[in-house]
């Protein structure tokens, strides 16, 4: 009997033990957040950095285009041609010329009259406005028997192996470095896939990020007036979903009793979806 109550005592003075140690340990609560997601739309014109424009090189109307816009030139391929009647008039002549000198000339006079043919032949090829590169033709800003001026522009041509581009800025920038994922959509071809790499540039102090290449699928007639809508995926912050039990006043308590501010996003029940926390933090439960 006796050996009975000593084993109940020992028994009661252990449970007694282990409820004031329950009861002076905080209950803990292991944090783990997840990514929250943000989504921005940009609406960008794409352009082409490697475009060159073509200038009249004097005043003077036009006589004939003969490339259109969307068009693919080989180098060297004319693209118009300028006022030749007078070159035209001028090359018969001394064409003419030269061939009488042959009948009842010297040798002299020969020699003269075919330096004039040759002159009036440069001068007439030099009414034709040639491509220097290999492309395509994105602009034609000018229409046949239009009076211009030296220096109108009047093609603009995309090289064989340009990409596009649209320009951003700093804010813009960031958020596309920090992105999981980018869309790209193009307008009006409706091409769309997901950018693999943020490629960026920069020319004449401005940023241009990378958008293609590789021009299979694109109306090349299409080429001046295209525009992108860039939607960019990214990691806004970190949530985790906590009891409530665990805040006060939009304060929680970490482990070390150390004082947090949290933002409550959202409730469910019992539970509250907060930022603030980092993973793996461990939150107490004040008594």
């Amino acid at each position: 009997m006796r050996r009975s109550v000593i084993v109940f005592f020992c028994v009661f003075v252990l449970l007694m033990i282990v409820i004031l140690i329950l009861n002076k340990t905080p209950e803990k609560f292991i944090i783990e957040t997840y990514n929250i997601y943000q989504e921005d739309k940009l609406t960008k014109k794409i352009i082409f950095l490697d475009a060159i424009t073509i200038k009249a090189p004097s005043d003077d109307f036009i006589e004939a285009i003969y490339q259109t816009k969307g068009e693919y030139v080989d180098s060297d391929s004319v693209l118009l041609r300028m006022e030749s009647k007078e070159e035209a008039y001028q090359l018969a002549k001394s064409k003419n010329e030269y061939a009488i000198s042959l009948l009842n000339s010297g040798k002299a006079t020969q020699e003269e009259k075919l330096q004039a043919v040759e002159l009036a032949e440069n001068k007439l090829e030099n009414t034709n406005i040639r491509s220097p590169i290999e492309g395509y033709i994105i602009k034609v800003p000018v229409n046949e028997r239009l009076f211009v001026t030296k220096g109108t522009p009047l093609f603009e041509i995309l090289p064989i192996d340009s990409s596009a581009y649209v320009q951003i800025n700093a804010e813009e920038e960031v958020i596309l470095k920090s992105a999981e994922f980018v869309k790209v959509c193009i307008k009006p071809s409706e091409l769309e896939w997901l950018l693999e790499e943020t490629q960026i540039v920069e020319q004449n102090n401005s940023r241009y990020l990378l958008l293609f290449s590789d021009f299979e699928g694109i109306d090349r007639e299409l080429l001046d007036s295209l525009y992108c809508e860039i939607l960019i995926t990214y990691i806004d912050n970190q949530a985790a979903w906590i009891p409530k039990e665990y805040v006060y006043d939009e304060f929680v308590y970490l482990e070390g009793n150390k004082k947090m501010e949290i933002n409550i996003l959202e409730q469910k029940n019992d539970l509250l979806l907060v930022q603030g926390l980092k993973d793996h933090d461990i939150l107490i439960k004040k008594r």
